[in-house]
């Protein structure tokens, strides 16, 4: 009876939870816009990871963080289509079948609709490395300050979302397993701030893009588990016998959507990292006079004119980005008669890709660069203003700065 009374009560009063979590995300908000605090913060990380060396999040415990969406989220998928095809063959064993699709439904709604679909591939928001303020190009966005579809997606995290989902486990068991709930929920919010902390540690995620991502996840776990777990006319549905061509045509589609979601989550969420360096000697343009051409898709540009650059051209590349087991970006640099070619290569399928490439130029004999690029930011750095070859530099979504004085 006291069971009963306690699902009454959790029924009635679902949405305390979730509009608490609410009302205190946006009160501890409010220092991120009357004061720096999230750039404040991302200096900081920016900070100890020079320290170490600036590659710090490049050291496998740090490296872990990007696969653990990965390793939290094909078990869970998995083992809940088992429990579905298992209850649907099985009218016995039809008990689990609601908790089995509400944590289906969970990372799908959570992670992958609203925190990814809807939130980051179009909220416009910069990541730390692209922002002004540590180096990068675009403005920096306060928490729900939208920006332009494209520059950025930092808003929220992605990846803290699959270990803040995860406290859907709390919200199925605490009620009869209470220590195993609380469990659950501190390893979900130890993972959260483990994967947190491992993307701004790379200039990937403000400190408000976690924060906002966990409350996001509690909110859409509350709401799912209100109508999927503590909706009493469900048990109607998952208690009626199905008809065995019904049966098998619902199994077979359960496959195959479980299939694909482990398959994406395997095989695009692959992250993907690469330093590189590529140069050119001037004796390869076989030319006193020789023209630079930058082919490349998308890129954050810096082209440095320096005379006392001891090569013609030397590339130093950086790549940040998620797609399929094998997926890189390769610089090459090749001369040919009165030309030097520098290309970016890119190989495989990305889900998400930031590049930035730095052009160490050395302008003698130089007469003009071209870069045309579909997206991304171009930046001209001379040493000496005396030397100004012909620019002819276009991006399709990006800003082009010219050195000051320069026409």
């Amino acid at each position: 009876m006291s069971e009963r009374c306690d699902l009454d009560t959790e029924r009635r009063h679902w949405w305390v939870l979730p509009l608490v979590s609410l009302v205190v995300t946006i009160a501890l908000t409010v220092p991120f816009y009357v004061t720096a605090l999230d750039v404040s913060v991302a200096k900081w990380w920016a900070a100890v990871n020079a320290h170490q060396g600036g590659a710090w999040q490049e050291v496998w415990y740090w490296r872990l963080a990007y696969f653990m969406p990965t390793i939290l989220a094909v078990p869970l998928v998995i083992g809940s289509i088992i429990v579905l095809v298992r209850g649907l063959l099985k009218p016995a064993a039809r008990g689990p079948i609601r908790p089995a699709l509400y944590l289906v439904l969970v990372l799908i709604i959570g992670p992958g609709l609203v925190a990814n679909a809807i939130l980051k591939d179009h909220w416009g928001r910069p990541r730390p490395r692209e922002a002004t303020e540590l180096g990068g190009k675009w403005d920096y966005l306060k928490p729900w300050d939208k920006g332009i579809a494209g520059r950025g997606k930092s808003f929220p995290s992605g990846h803290a979302s699959v270990p803040a989902a995860t406290i859907a486990l709390w919200f199925l068991w605490r009620r009869r397993r209470p220590a195993v709930a609380r469990g659950c929920l501190a390893a979900t919010i130890g993972l959260t701030a483990y994967v947190g902390a491992a993307r701004m540690l790379a200039g990937g995620h403000w400190l408000s893009d976690v924060m906002w991502a966990f409350t996001l996840m509690l909110i859409v776990s509350a709401l799912l588990h209100r109508i999927i777990i503590l909706t009493p006319e469900l048990t109607v549905i998952t208690d009626r016998p199905v008809r065995k061509r019904t049966r098998w045509l619902v199994v077979t589609l359960g496959s195959v959507v479980g299939c694909a979601l482990v398959v994406s989550v395997l095989l695009l969420g692959t992250p993907v990292y690469r330093q590189g360096t590529t140069s050119l000697d001037a004796s390869a343009m076989n030319s006193v006079a020789w023209r630079l051409e930058l082919a490349a898709e998308s890129a954050d540009v810096l082209i440095t004119l320096d005379p006392l650059a001891t090569t013609a051209v030397r590339a130093d590349t950086e790549i940040h980005g998620f797609g399929w087991p094998g997926s890189t970006v390769i610089c090459t640099a090749t001369g040919a008669t009165g030309l030097a070619t520098v290309h970016l290569i890119r190989t495989g399928h990305f889900t998400e890709l930031t590049a930035t490439v730095h052009l160490t130029v050395n302008p003698t004999g130089l007469t003009g660069i071209t870069a045309h690029l579909s997206s991304g930011n171009v930046t001209v750095d001379a040493k000496d203003l005396a030397t100004r070859p012909l620019l002819e530099v276009t991006t399709g979504s990006g800003l082009v700065t010219l050195p000051a004085g320069w026409k």
